[in-house]
């Protein structure tokens, strides 16, 4: 009996190690190989690799090797080698890295796994078929939309999730950008299978789990899975013009970067989120395990890990967006991962220079953050089960912080909704802590804001209009909604320089119909 138990117990463990592997590999060895006159600076390079990453290395007569952690760590590594051939005028094939990892026979045995997945990978057609599908199933609240063409001529497609809502109200609008580079392909895949989850829960008329249909009913969902479907066709990490998109954005940072002519993938992202009024978003790459928040850059312009953080001025808000991602993960925290927290400041862990998340939050005033999701870039199609579990939760609770949020209406003293730009105010005393909200003309009087919790005092200020009175509101963290608050600025939009009234004196112009709006104003 004794003997069956344990063979029993052998079995258990074999079948939850096999579990594992379909969706964790961590086993990422390089060798650097140098000729006998560069073997001072190979070591000098290595030296620096190993203090700064944490990992072993073993120095052989002709070559190091080194035992990472993660594909983007051999990424960084590269660079640095290409760094320092260049920059000393040494010849490139007297510093040469080896991906030995690829030929050992774990990692052999991991890409080759047979496994049935229920998650299939999607290419450019497939994945448009996919979208054409769930379009086909749910037309009240799915619509296609394309952004612009790649370079390839590919369209940048992806589907927007509206449910139909009797509410006057527009809902705040969120994305999900995935497959920036084109060989780091897991975020696409979770992107795909997150769209279909989200939907199908919400029309199942047998559940009882109303989160799906809380987060729809609260939001105006976008998800393009893929930004890059070019590279992603040609397994590279580049668009077709061998242009790595995550450096080709104009920089705060970088001056010269304003004027540059971007890829066609990077237009169209740039004229998206700058013809949109987007409260929140994420985007999602590949080659390692981490919530990465902003800033990726120094105001230096300094390049490489230089060990201190970037804040962004929302830093203690993009700090919860990283936690509520790696917090709600299966996979992304420990003692023995790369990132134990699993959570990073971008500049901290490596600085770049033209990336999409900092240009988002810095020219479009929407709040990302950049989810890496998987230490290989293309893991077998086997892992990708694996990788929604992981994943499945983690993408939910991440969009749900939008109800961390204050929005509602601004009306004039006719009760119209303002057409003009108004600024919207919050400030937090306890924290030192002031932020100003842009309202377009195109948002037609809506505005939201997601805000870290903690208790706000607001100021609206429309032009043609004085500044209004200050009212308080508190955003609380386990908040299930949006909290609603709507304003009144004293001038008509057809009568503009008109001074605006203020405090109680306001109240007293509002229609009565605008009273009602109000008062029913909590089911937002």
């Amino acid at each position: 009996m004794r003997s069956i138990r344990l063979r029993l117990l052998l079995v258990l463990i074999a079948l939850c190690s096999t579990i594992t592997s379909t969706h964790d590999y961590n086993k990422f060895d390089v060798t650097l190989v140098f000729d006998p006159q560069s073997r001072s600076i190979a070591e000098e390079i290595c030296s620096r690799v190993k203090t700064e990453y944490k990992i072993n290395t073993e120095i052989n007569e002709s070559n190091i090797k080194l035992h990472f952690i993660s594909e983007k760590q051999i990424d960084f590594f590269k660079n640095a080698v290409r760094s320092e051939t260049k920059s000393r005028g040494i010849h490139s094939t007297s510093l040469t890295v080896e991906d030995s990892y690829k030929t050992s026979e774990s990692y052999k045995k991991y890409m080759s796994q047979t496994t049935s997945s229920s998650i299939k990978y999607h290419n450019y057609d497939q994945l448009g078929d996919f979208l054409t599908r769930m379009n086909e199933q749910y037309p009240d609240a799915t619509s296609i939309f394309s952004i612009g063409q790649s370079a390839q001529s590919r369209e940048l497609r992806g589907l927007r999730i509206n449910t139909p809502s009797k509410s006057s109200i527009p809902k705040p609008k969120f994305r999900y950008v995935g497959n920036m580079h084109g060989d780091e392909v897991v975020g696409r895949e979770m992107l795909i299978q997150f769209t279909e989850y989200v939907l199908t829960e919400y029309y199942n008329s047998t559940s009882k789990d109303y989160r799906v249909k809380n987060l729809l009913d609260s939001m105006d969902m976008y998800v393009l899975p893929s930004m890059n479907p070019d590279g992603y066709e040609l397994k590279q990490r580049e668009n077709v013009n061998y242009q790595d998109l995550n450096r080709d954005f104009p920089d705060q940072f970088i001056p010269e970067s304003q004027t540059r002519e971007p890829q066609p993938e990077t237009r169209a992202i740039m004229n998206w989120f700058t013809s949109n009024s987007f409260v929140l978003g994420a985007n999602f790459h590949g080659g390692a395990v981490v919530a990465s928040y902003p800033f990726d850059g120094f105001p230096s312009g300094d390049i490489g890990s230089q060990g201190v953080i970037s804040k962004a001025p929302d830093h203690d808000l993009y700090v919860l967006l990283a936690r509520t991602y790696a917090d709600n993960h299966k996979n992304m925290m420990g003692p023995d991962k790369e990132f134990p927290s699993g959570i990073t400041n971008g500049a901290q862990w490596y600085s770049l220079y033209g990336g999409m998340q900092d240009y988002g939050i810095v020219n479009a005033g929407c709040p990302e953050i950049t989810m890496e999701l998987s230490d290989i870039k293309s893991p077998p199609e086997a892992a990708l089960d694996g990788f929604w579990n992981d994943n499945k939760l983690s993408l939910l609770a991440y969009a749900e912080v939008i109800y961390k949020g204050v929005g509602g209406l601004i009306y004039n003293n006719v009760g119209e909704r303002v057409n003009s730009t108004c600024l919207v105010t919050f400030s937090d005393a306890s924290r030192d802590y002031k932020t100003t909200h842009t309202v377009l003309p195109r948002d037609n009087g809506f505005y939201y804001r997601v805000l870290y919790p903690g208790s706000y005092d607001m100021t609206v200020k429309c032009e043609g209009s004085k500044q209004l009175s200050t009212k308080s509101v508190v955003v609380n963290k386990d908040s299930k909604k949006p909290t609603p608050l709507n304003w009144m600025v004293g001038s008509s939009a057809s009568r503009p320089g008109q001074l605006a009234t203020s405090g109680s004196s306001t109240l007293n112009v509002i229609p009565f119909y605008l009273l009602i709006v109000y008062i029913v104003f909590g089911l937002f």
